[in-house]
């Protein structure tokens, strides 16, 4: 591992995957052990390929899917990609999950509300590519203290415009937390619509009553 800075992932239990985290240098082989572990079963091997996607190394694991750094090999660059595994993907509600993220994300375009890039298939595995955010969550800079009031009120400015960007668009975001907020150089970043939900969607229950 290169000296100066390094990037380290976030534990999923602690925090959001889709996060790589700019910290001191650690010792990584202590580090990666702890995210690895969570779906080493289903773990997808660096140097992989998900289309023209190349798995570098995980980011974290939550319920509803793996996260990896991966590296664009057409435009150069790293990416976040999620990826609902095989195993998870014969399941209709959590397929049905990992779709609605990836429309909710991709109808929106806003500063501060993680990027979609892509979406594919892989044999049996779906994945969508978002952008590789650098920095913690809110979650984890709260742990450290309470923010200054200009700061508390800049990063609470950005994410009401960006609840307000996706109120217009008809998403209800529904899961709003600390740990689904990212902190970066260019300021606030909401995460995870993977309970996101559009104004006008009933649930099947609600469309049975309707029809009665």
């Amino acid at each position: 591992m290169a000296s100066g800075r390094a990037l380290v992932a976030i534990p999923a239990n602690e925090d959001n995957p889709h996060l790589a985290h700019a910290s001191d240098e650690l010792d990584g082989g202590a580090e990666i052990s702890r995210y690895t572990s969570v779906s080493s079963r289903h773990a997808t091997p660096a140097g992989a390929r998900l289309g023209p996607y190349e798995i570098l190394g995980p980011l974290g694991a939550g319920g509803m899917g793996e996260v990896y750094r991966a590296r664009d090999t057409r435009l150069g660059r790293d990416v976040a990609v999620k990826i609902l595994p095989a195993h998870l993907s014969q399941k209709p509600e959590a397929r049905e999950r990992f779709e609605r993220e990836a429309r909710a994300i991709s109808s929106l375009n806003h500063p501060h509300i993680c990027t979609l890039y892509d979406v594919g298939r892989e044999g049996d595995a779906d994945y969508f590519v978002m952008e590789l955010l650098e920095g913690e969550t809110l979650a984890s800079r709260l742990a450290r203290g309470p923010l200054k009031l200009d700061e508390a009120l800049r990063v609470g400015a950005q994410i009401a415009d960006a609840l307000a960007a996706a109120h217009k668009k008809g998403i209800v975001h529904r899961d709003l937390k600390p740990g689904n907020v990212a902190l970066t150089k260019s300021g606030a970043k909401v995460l995870d619509f993977g309970v996101a939900k559009r104004r006008d969607e009933r649930s099947p229950k609600r469309r049975r009553a309707r029809r009665r």
